[in-house]
């Protein structure tokens, strides 16, 4: 889907830039983008549930889950509750809540 694509690629770009570094954040535009990007994929995502209601499947559901989980591991690597919010989503999906 579109929002795996944007969360891949801004995962990439922010691993190219933590090995690169060639460029300084004067602004803080980056460091910005990067603390907020959990929150508003996560805004995304349960924005896409409410709006599919019963008609998404759990595994869509899971495969957005999936995504953000990747993501927050590879640009968040020690938050662990983004990961237990991730995965009760889709605890929650499974069990038919």
């Amino acid at each position: 889907t579109i929002l795996q694509s944007i969360m891949d690629r801004l995962s990439n770009y922010y691993a190219d830039e933590l090995l690169l570094n060639d460029e300084e954040d004067t602004e803080g535009v980056k460091t910005s983008v990067m603390l907020d990007s959990f929150e508003m994929f996560d805004e995304c995502i349960r924005s896409v549930l409410q709006a599919r209601g019963a008609k998404i499947t759990a595994k869509e559901v899971i495969r957005l889950e999936a995504s953000l989980l990747d993501f927050s591991l590879k640009c968040y690597p020690g938050r662990m509750d983004y990961i237990n919010r991730c995965i009760g989503v889709c605890a929650s999906c499974l069990r038919g809540e």
